[in-house]
């Protein structure tokens, strides 16, 4: 019975397997959103093709996970929980910029604020100040210059995320079209999928984190694709 086969070779998984084959799983789920992307993009192609960025970083992401629970790429969790941010760092720009090109707004403000947060990297990443390995103490809590990029990278997740939704909500109260208001309204869920699923992962909790950033995708997706939902 190939029902029996199935239930007894899942039986026999160890831990790790079963997570590779899981997270696995979840990367190969984001194909058919990328194809949805690319294939109905009439009006809006630039948007599409600025979260196709997103998708495909989103699966890179959800790989390496799979590649990290299953044993394959031995990293210790603290440099998992900083690649996570980094990660979610990187996807809300790719979500901005397509927001904005959604909305068909300039966009040369924030291209300029991006060059601005790799500059960033670029400066404390080699420690290029000469900081010391204590960056601030208050005696009962201290901030080292080990935690200086992953600080930086979550600092430029809000700034990135807060951004999109005022870009979302100001054009909602300016438009006078009840099917444009109605479209930018379905921004509203995926905003709070995406702020569940990157808080989930920044602070380490990546099982139901990749699950919510894949239902987000679908949501986000959607959106750009669908001129009239319901």
């Amino acid at each position: 019975n190939p029902l029996v086969r199935f239930r007894v070779y899942f039986a026999a998984m160890s831990p790790q397997t079963f997570s590779f084959v899981l997270w696995s799983i979840l990367a190969a789920l984001y194909l058919p959103v990328l194809a949805t992307l690319l294939r109905r993009s009439l009006g809006h192609e630039t948007a599409a093709y600025l979260f196709s960025g997103y998708v495909i970083l989103a699966m890179v992401i959800t790989v390496g996970e799979a590649l990290w629970r299953g044993g394959q790429w031995p990293i210790i969790n603290r440099v998992a929980n900083d690649f996570q941010a980094y990660g979610a760092l990187a996807l809300s720009y790719l979500l901005l910029l397509a927001i904005v090109a959604f909305l068909r707004r300039d966009m040369r403000v924030w291209l300029g604020v991006g060059a601005f947060w790799v500059l960033g990297f670029i400066i404390l990443v080699p420690n290029l100040l000469g900081l010391g390995k204590v960056v601030w103490t208050n005696g009962t809590q201290s901030l080292t210059f080990d935690r200086l990029a992953p600080l930086w990278a979550v600092l430029g997740w809000m700034v990135f995320t807060v951004g999109a939704f005022i870009h979302v909500r100001s054009m909602h109260s300016k438009s006078k079209l009840p099917l444009y208001r109605n479209r930018l309204n379905y921004w509203t869920p995926a905003f709070l999928l995406i702020l569940v699923n990157d808080l989930l992962l920044i602070f380490g909790i990546p099982v139901p984190g990749n699950f919510v950033r894949l239902v987000a995708a679908v949501l986000s997706a959607l959106i750009i694709v669908t001129h009239d939902p319901p």
